[in-house]
């Protein structure tokens, strides 16, 4: 049996890719474009989203790579190729399943877990969440301003998440879940 350990090399006859128990095998009829829910995460409902993605996963054999018991080996060891193609297929996996939005702001996340992580600490808290505008005295003016023209526009979420983390802002979800409701 092949070893699913990321610091030996395979000196075993079956590759880890090619043995269907492996963790890193990925069958033939598997694809970058599979959708392994059928509805795209927007930012709302996080646990039962969550809770869909890991059954699709259990079934892959590939919870290993979100939960951290599959790290990334080094890259010298024979076991990096196989681990890579599968982070890689993953990570095409959980991109399908994101909204727009959502996707665009861990699309360069250089792992599963890295990106299962970011989401676990952005949406992970409660999924009847409600906002809160930002009163941190750190917080500029011009970016209270665009937050409140922001949910004053009626944006998801999602989308004033992402705008924050894009203009640099260290925001904490537990924060921001104090003053206004989430439209939906």
């Amino acid at each position: 049996m092949a070893t699913t350990s990321n610091n030996e090399t395979n000196s075993n006859t079956t590759e880890p890719s090619q043995d269907p128990v492996s963790p890193y095998y990925i069958h033939l009829s598997v694809n970058p474009g599979m959708k392994l829910v059928s509805l795209k995460f927007d930012g709302l409902n996080y646990g039962n989203w969550k809770r869909s993605m890991l059954i699709s996963l259990t079934t892959k054999n590939k919870t290993g790579f979100v939960d951290g018991t599959i790290d990334k080996p080094n890259m010298t060891y024979d076991i990096y190729k196989a681990w890579d193609r599968c982070n890689n297929m993953m990570i095409s996996w959980i991109l399908g399943v994101l909204d727009e939005d959502i996707a665009r702001s861990v699309l360069y996340f250089g792992t599963t877990r890295d990106i299962w992580l970011n989401l676990e600490e952005r949406y992970g808290q409660s999924s009847a969440f409600s906002l809160a505008l930002l009163s941190s005295p750190s917080t500029s003016h011009s970016t209270k301003t665009d937050i409140h023209a922001l949910v004053a526009e009626s944006l998801s979420f999602s989308k004033l998440i992402t705008l924050l983390i894009s203009v640099g802002e260290n925001v904490s979800i537990k924060f921001l879940r104090r003053n206004v409701k989430d439209p939906s």
